[in-house]
């Protein structure tokens, strides 16, 4: 019947996005190393968005001056990342900022927050993504940056409709979290659709 054919196709798209997006974060979680002892380049996907920057970004790293170890690698990965990544725009301004220091300063630009072992902060006009660098080893991760870059410099973020209604997997489901929640890091607004499939008699 109808109800089951809409099932199985929105059963196939809902397993094809999972696959593709999977696909995509595979891809993205071997391209860039900042590790101490090397790094890999940076990834088509990144030098894309960089390259067709039309507009200027602003990329303040926060991290204060402690002298722990790992602090000081982790500020170090950040400039020597983001040095690598003004190779490919003019639009990328960097500027680093003690938090202790200079809070005033970063008051009156409106932030006010600041993970311990740093913090990476993107903007672009009257949008900000904060990227806190937390875990054992921390550092900014290529794929985070480059979905904040995304994120602050596109008007709207683009739609991906799941369809309701007809016994579909809901993605507010706690089932379905997970790939709402890659979707949204991804600069996606994932969104209910419900298709009315009703014919007059």
């Amino acid at each position: 019947n109808l109800a089951g054919l809409n099932n199985i196709i929105a059963s196939v798209i809902f397993l094809a996005i999972c696959i593709v997006i999977y696909a995509f974060v595979r891809r993205w979680d071997k391209s860039w190393d900042l590790t101490q002892e090397g790094r890999r380049d940076l990834s088509p996907q990144t030098i894309q968005v960089l390259e067709n920057l039309n507009v200027d970004v602003e990329v303040l790293g926060l991290f204060t001056n402690t002298g722990l170890r790992e602090i000081d690698i982790a500020e170090d990965k950040t400039k020597r990342f983001l040095t690598e990544c003004q190779k490919h725009t003019g639009h990328l301004k960097t500027q680093y900022i003690d938090p202790q220091r200079e809070l005033a300063r970063l008051q009156a630009m409106g932030l006010t927050f600041a993970d311990p072992q740093g913090t990476v902060v993107i903007r672009c006009g009257t949008r900000n993504k904060t990227i806190p660098l937390s875990g054992p080893q921390p550092r900014l991760e290529e794929r985070e940056f480059t979905n904040a870059l995304i994120n602050v410099i596109q008007e709207s973020k683009p739609k991906i409709g799941f369809l309701t209604g007809h016994g579909e997997r809901d993605v507010s489901k706690p089932e379905a979290t997970a790939v709402k929640k890659l979707l949204e890091s991804e600069g996606y607004a994932p969104e209910p659709v419900a298709i009315d499939t009703s014919t007059g008699s």
